[in-house]
């Protein structure tokens, strides 16, 4: 099991300044996080996580969910 580690100053102003307008995956790799650690934190913080499907698809299209094909 790893140890539980705290998140510095920094972290924390970066999440709550960016949280719901970059992607959650983005902000992990970012900060070398785990997905799961940072949607806590912001979870705990009443941070919103949800970036506007706008947003996405004009910076971040890579992060948009793939469309499922009619079988």
């Amino acid at each position: 099991m790893k140890p539980f580690k705290t998140f510095s100053d920094t972290e924390k102003d970066y999440l709550k300044r960016v949280a719901g307008r970059v992607p959650i995956e983005f902000i992990s790799q970012h900060i070398e996080r785990d997905v799961k650690s940072v949607r806590d934190f912001c979870f705990r913080h009443k941070l919103a996580m949800k970036v506007p499907h706008k947003l996405l698809k004009k910076h971040w299209p890579e992060y948009l969910p793939k469309k499922r094909e009619p079988s």
